[in-house]
Protein backbone atom coordinates (compact mmCIF):
# COMPACT_ATOMS: atom_id res chain seq x y z
CA UNK A 1 0.00 0.00 0.00
CA UNK A 2 1.46 3.29 -0.76
CA UNK A 3 -0.03 6.98 0.29
CA UNK A 4 -3.24 4.94 1.64
CA UNK A 5 -3.54 3.37 -1.61
CA UNK A 6 -4.06 -0.04 -2.58
CA UNK A 7 -2.21 -2.15 -5.42
CA UNK A 8 -4.52 -4.49 -7.71
CA UNK A 9 -2.99 -7.72 -5.76
CA UNK A 10 -3.88 -6.46 -2.99
CA UNK A 11 -7.42 -5.27 -4.10
CA UNK A 12 -7.49 -8.69 -5.59
CA UNK A 13 -6.94 -10.43 -2.51
CA UNK A 14 -9.62 -8.23 -0.56
CA UNK A 15 -12.12 -8.52 -2.43
CA UNK A 16 -12.21 -11.59 -3.65
CA UNK A 17 -11.79 -10.50 -7.60
CA UNK A 18 -9.44 -11.08 -10.29
CA UNK A 19 -7.19 -8.81 -12.04
CA UNK A 20 -8.86 -9.32 -15.10
CA UNK A 21 -12.02 -8.14 -14.02
CA UNK A 22 -10.23 -4.78 -12.53
CA UNK A 23 -8.59 -4.43 -15.51
CA UNK A 24 -11.83 -4.68 -17.58
CA UNK A 25 -13.96 -2.29 -14.90
CA UNK A 26 -11.07 0.20 -15.67
CA UNK A 27 -11.71 0.04 -19.10
CA UNK A 28 -14.96 0.57 -19.06
CA UNK A 29 -15.12 3.50 -16.65
CA UNK A 30 -16.67 1.38 -13.84
CA UNK A 31 -14.36 1.28 -11.07
CA UNK A 32 -11.36 3.28 -11.80
CA UNK A 33 -8.14 3.39 -10.06
CA UNK A 34 -7.24 6.40 -7.94
CA UNK A 35 -3.33 6.14 -9.50
CA UNK A 36 -1.58 4.27 -12.46
CA UNK A 37 2.46 4.45 -12.18
CA UNK A 38 3.90 6.19 -15.03
CA UNK A 39 7.02 4.21 -14.77
CA UNK A 40 5.24 0.49 -14.71
CA UNK A 41 1.87 1.07 -15.51
CA UNK A 42 0.76 -0.37 -12.18
CA UNK A 43 -2.65 0.34 -10.90
CA UNK A 44 -3.44 1.32 -7.21
CA UNK A 45 -6.98 2.17 -5.86
CA UNK A 46 -8.68 3.88 -2.66
CA UNK A 47 -9.94 3.09 -0.02
CA UNK A 48 -13.12 3.54 -1.17
CA UNK A 49 -13.28 0.80 -3.86
CA UNK A 50 -12.93 -1.96 -1.13
CA UNK A 51 -16.56 -0.98 -0.37
CA UNK A 52 -17.85 -0.40 -3.82
CA UNK A 53 -16.68 -3.31 -4.97
CA UNK A 54 -18.74 -5.65 -2.78
CA UNK A 55 -21.39 -3.74 -3.31
CA UNK A 56 -21.22 -3.87 -6.84
CA UNK A 57 -20.89 -7.42 -7.08
CA UNK A 58 -23.84 -7.64 -4.20
CA UNK A 59 -26.22 -5.77 -6.95
CA UNK A 60 -25.14 -7.12 -10.10
CA UNK A 61 -26.85 -10.68 -8.39
CA UNK A 62 -29.91 -8.95 -7.99
CA UNK A 63 -29.73 -8.72 -11.52
CA UNK A 64 -28.16 -5.07 -12.39
CA UNK A 65 -26.33 -4.19 -15.01
CA UNK A 66 -22.76 -2.79 -14.78
CA UNK A 67 -23.77 -0.13 -15.69
CA UNK A 68 -26.68 0.55 -13.57
CA UNK A 69 -24.94 -0.63 -10.11
CA UNK A 70 -22.33 1.90 -10.73
CA UNK A 71 -24.87 4.50 -11.13
CA UNK A 72 -26.51 3.72 -8.10
CA UNK A 73 -23.08 3.85 -6.69
CA UNK A 74 -22.38 7.52 -7.87
CA UNK A 75 -25.72 8.48 -7.08
CA UNK A 76 -25.46 8.25 -3.30
CA UNK A 77 -29.08 9.01 -2.56
CA UNK A 78 -31.90 6.97 -1.33
CA UNK A 79 -34.48 8.06 -2.97
CA UNK A 80 -32.71 7.69 -6.28
CA UNK A 81 -31.83 4.21 -4.62
CA UNK A 82 -35.47 3.31 -3.94
CA UNK A 83 -37.08 3.90 -7.47
CA UNK A 84 -34.32 1.82 -8.97
CA UNK A 85 -35.16 -0.76 -7.21
CA UNK A 86 -38.67 -0.53 -7.17
CA UNK A 87 -38.13 -1.05 -11.11
CA UNK A 88 -35.90 -3.94 -10.57
CA UNK A 89 -38.72 -5.83 -8.42
CA UNK A 90 -41.34 -4.75 -11.29
CA UNK A 91 -38.74 -6.47 -13.74
CA UNK A 92 -37.96 -9.79 -11.64
CA UNK A 93 -41.90 -10.01 -11.21
CA UNK A 94 -42.13 -10.21 -15.00
CA UNK A 95 -39.32 -12.61 -15.09
CA UNK A 96 -40.58 -15.04 -12.89
CA UNK A 97 -44.38 -15.18 -14.34
CA UNK A 98 -42.57 -15.45 -17.99
CA UNK A 99 -40.41 -18.29 -16.03
CA UNK A 100 -43.63 -20.24 -14.73
CA UNK A 101 -45.47 -20.11 -17.71
CA UNK A 102 -42.18 -21.63 -19.93
CA UNK A 103 -41.93 -24.28 -16.84
CA UNK A 104 -45.91 -24.67 -16.88
CA UNK A 105 -46.10 -24.84 -20.77
CA UNK A 106 -43.02 -27.44 -20.69
CA UNK A 107 -44.48 -29.64 -18.02
CA UNK A 108 -47.74 -29.61 -20.20
CA UNK A 109 -45.44 -31.33 -23.00
CA UNK A 110 -44.26 -33.54 -20.56
CA UNK A 111 -47.87 -34.43 -19.81
CA UNK A 112 -48.86 -34.99 -23.70
CA UNK A 113 -45.40 -37.54 -24.16
CA UNK A 114 -46.89 -39.27 -21.32
CA UNK A 115 -50.29 -39.52 -22.84
CA UNK A 116 -48.98 -40.55 -26.18
CA UNK A 117 -46.59 -43.50 -24.07
CA UNK A 118 -49.68 -44.75 -22.71
CA UNK A 119 -51.40 -44.88 -26.20
CA UNK A 120 -48.93 -46.16 -27.97
CA UNK A 121 -48.98 -49.01 -25.84
CA UNK A 122 -52.96 -50.00 -27.01
CA UNK A 123 -53.71 -52.21 -29.48
CA UNK A 124 -56.86 -50.58 -30.60
CA UNK A 125 -58.25 -47.33 -29.72
CA UNK A 126 -61.90 -47.66 -28.04
CA UNK A 127 -64.69 -45.39 -28.95
CA UNK A 128 -65.73 -43.76 -25.09
CA UNK A 129 -67.90 -40.77 -24.10
CA UNK A 130 -66.09 -38.50 -22.13
CA UNK A 131 -66.50 -35.03 -20.38
CA UNK A 132 -64.33 -32.12 -21.91
CA UNK A 133 -63.59 -30.02 -19.13
CA UNK A 134 -63.92 -26.29 -19.72
CA UNK A 135 -60.83 -24.55 -20.24
CA UNK A 136 -59.65 -20.92 -20.77
CA UNK A 137 -58.95 -20.74 -24.04
CA UNK A 138 -57.45 -18.36 -27.07
CA UNK A 139 -58.15 -18.09 -30.69
CA UNK A 140 -55.34 -18.04 -33.04
CA UNK A 141 -55.39 -17.56 -36.50
CA UNK A 142 -54.83 -19.98 -39.26
CA UNK A 143 -52.04 -19.67 -41.50
CA UNK A 144 -52.63 -18.22 -45.34
CA UNK A 145 -54.70 -21.50 -46.51
CA UNK A 146 -53.65 -21.47 -50.36
CA UNK A 147 -52.57 -24.56 -50.99
CA UNK A 148 -52.11 -25.72 -47.42
CA UNK A 149 -52.11 -29.54 -46.29
CA UNK A 150 -53.10 -30.62 -43.02
CA UNK A 151 -49.79 -30.68 -41.71
CA UNK A 152 -48.57 -26.83 -43.01
CA UNK A 153 -52.07 -26.02 -40.46
CA UNK A 154 -50.49 -27.06 -37.35
CA UNK A 155 -47.19 -26.36 -38.04
CA UNK A 156 -47.75 -22.74 -39.46
CA UNK A 157 -50.67 -21.64 -36.75
CA UNK A 158 -49.41 -18.54 -35.53
CA UNK A 159 -49.12 -17.28 -31.95
CA UNK A 160 -49.81 -13.62 -32.66
CA UNK A 161 -47.48 -11.18 -31.12
CA UNK A 162 -49.56 -9.14 -29.03
CA UNK A 163 -49.98 -12.75 -27.23
CA UNK A 164 -46.67 -12.94 -26.49
CA UNK A 165 -45.86 -9.75 -25.19
CA UNK A 166 -45.30 -9.61 -21.66
CA UNK A 167 -47.67 -6.41 -20.34
CA UNK A 168 -50.64 -8.58 -21.70
CA UNK A 169 -50.77 -11.38 -18.68
CA UNK A 170 -51.44 -13.56 -21.31
CA UNK A 171 -49.85 -17.10 -21.76
CA UNK A 172 -50.87 -19.71 -23.94
CA UNK A 173 -50.27 -23.66 -23.14
CA UNK A 174 -50.99 -26.81 -24.06
CA UNK A 175 -52.25 -28.69 -26.69
CA UNK A 176 -53.76 -27.53 -29.99
CA UNK A 177 -57.40 -27.58 -30.66
CA UNK A 178 -58.83 -27.44 -33.76
CA UNK A 179 -62.34 -26.69 -33.87
CA UNK A 180 -64.48 -27.41 -37.33
CA UNK A 181 -67.91 -25.06 -36.06
CA UNK A 182 -69.61 -26.99 -39.13
CA UNK A 183 -68.30 -30.58 -38.51
CA UNK A 184 -66.25 -30.42 -41.82
CA UNK A 185 -62.77 -30.92 -41.17
CA UNK A 186 -61.43 -30.95 -45.65
CA UNK A 187 -63.13 -27.27 -45.04
CA UNK A 188 -59.62 -25.69 -43.90
CA UNK A 189 -61.37 -22.43 -44.37
CA UNK A 190 -63.78 -22.39 -41.55
CA UNK A 191 -61.33 -24.27 -38.77
CA UNK A 192 -60.57 -22.47 -35.76
CA UNK A 193 -57.30 -22.93 -33.98
CA UNK A 194 -57.67 -22.43 -30.34
CA UNK A 195 -55.05 -22.88 -27.31
CA UNK A 196 -55.66 -22.74 -23.41
CA UNK A 197 -53.88 -19.76 -21.27
CA UNK A 198 -52.77 -19.02 -17.69
CA UNK A 199 -54.92 -15.67 -17.58
CA UNK A 200 -58.36 -14.29 -17.91
CA UNK A 201 -58.61 -11.55 -20.13
CA UNK A 202 -60.25 -9.86 -23.17
CA UNK A 203 -58.91 -12.14 -25.64
CA UNK A 204 -59.83 -15.54 -23.99
CA UNK A 205 -63.15 -17.18 -23.87
CA UNK A 206 -64.28 -20.44 -21.81
CA UNK A 207 -64.15 -23.64 -24.13
CA UNK A 208 -65.36 -27.00 -23.59
CA UNK A 209 -67.28 -27.92 -20.20
CA UNK A 210 -69.79 -30.26 -22.60
CA UNK A 211 -69.61 -34.20 -22.88
CA UNK A 212 -68.49 -35.67 -26.17
CA UNK A 213 -67.78 -39.01 -28.51
CA UNK A 214 -64.13 -39.77 -28.22
CA UNK A 215 -61.26 -41.37 -29.88
CA UNK A 216 -57.30 -41.24 -30.48
CA UNK A 217 -56.41 -41.42 -33.62
CA UNK A 218 -52.63 -42.50 -34.58
CA UNK A 219 -50.88 -41.89 -37.73
CA UNK A 220 -51.62 -39.69 -40.73
CA UNK A 221 -54.42 -36.93 -40.23
CA UNK A 222 -55.47 -37.54 -43.89
CA UNK A 223 -57.04 -40.78 -42.48
CA UNK A 224 -58.85 -39.10 -39.52
CA UNK A 225 -62.12 -39.10 -41.61
CA UNK A 226 -62.24 -42.77 -41.15
CA UNK A 227 -62.37 -42.60 -37.42
CA UNK A 228 -64.61 -39.88 -37.57
CA UNK A 229 -67.20 -41.79 -39.85
CA UNK A 230 -66.87 -44.77 -37.29
CA UNK A 231 -67.49 -42.36 -34.47
CA UNK A 232 -70.69 -41.31 -36.03
CA UNK A 233 -71.74 -44.82 -36.25
CA UNK A 234 -70.84 -45.48 -32.73
CA UNK A 235 -73.30 -42.29 -31.59
CA UNK A 236 -75.66 -43.42 -33.85
CA UNK A 237 -75.89 -46.86 -32.25
CA UNK A 238 -75.71 -45.89 -29.31
CA UNK A 239 -78.92 -43.32 -29.56
CA UNK A 240 -76.39 -40.21 -28.74
CA UNK A 241 -77.38 -37.00 -30.93
CA UNK A 242 -74.63 -35.16 -32.19
CA UNK A 243 -73.92 -31.43 -31.96
CA UNK A 244 -72.32 -31.49 -35.46
CA UNK A 245 -69.09 -29.67 -34.83
CA UNK A 246 -65.99 -31.58 -34.43
CA UNK A 247 -63.11 -30.76 -32.25
CA UNK A 248 -59.20 -32.74 -32.68
CA UNK A 249 -57.02 -31.89 -29.93
CA UNK A 250 -53.09 -32.74 -31.84
CA UNK A 251 -51.68 -34.39 -28.46
CA UNK A 252 -48.58 -35.27 -30.82
CA UNK A 253 -47.99 -33.66 -34.54
CA UNK A 254 -45.07 -32.39 -36.43
CA UNK A 255 -44.07 -29.90 -33.42
CA UNK A 256 -42.50 -32.57 -31.76
CA UNK A 257 -41.81 -35.78 -34.44
CA UNK A 258 -41.25 -35.83 -38.24
CA UNK A 259 -42.40 -39.11 -38.06
CA UNK A 260 -46.28 -39.26 -39.24
CA UNK A 261 -46.77 -42.63 -38.04
CA UNK A 262 -46.09 -41.67 -34.56
CA UNK A 263 -48.64 -38.81 -34.75
CA UNK A 264 -51.97 -39.13 -32.09
CA UNK A 265 -54.75 -36.81 -32.20
CA UNK A 266 -57.78 -37.22 -29.91
CA UNK A 267 -60.83 -36.72 -32.24
CA UNK A 268 -64.00 -35.24 -30.54
CA UNK A 269 -67.46 -34.92 -31.83
CA UNK A 270 -69.77 -32.93 -29.20
CA UNK A 271 -73.18 -34.07 -28.16
CA UNK A 272 -76.27 -32.08 -27.93
CA UNK A 273 -77.42 -31.99 -24.78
Amino acid sequence: MKEDLYSIGEVCRICRVSASKLRYYDEIGVIKPAKVDEENGYRYYGREVLLELPILFFLKDLGFSLKEAREALLRNDLDYLEEVFAGKSAAIGEEMKLAKYRRRTIDVWIDLIHEWRGAMGMEQYPITLKYLPEIVAVSLPPPDFKGVRYENLLINTMIPEKILEKNTGLYTYGALYLHYPEGNRNDLQTVRPLIGSQEENSETFPFGGFSVVSRYHRGSFATIDKTVAEMKDWAAAHNFCLRGDLIERSVIDCWSVLNEDQWLMEVYLPIEE
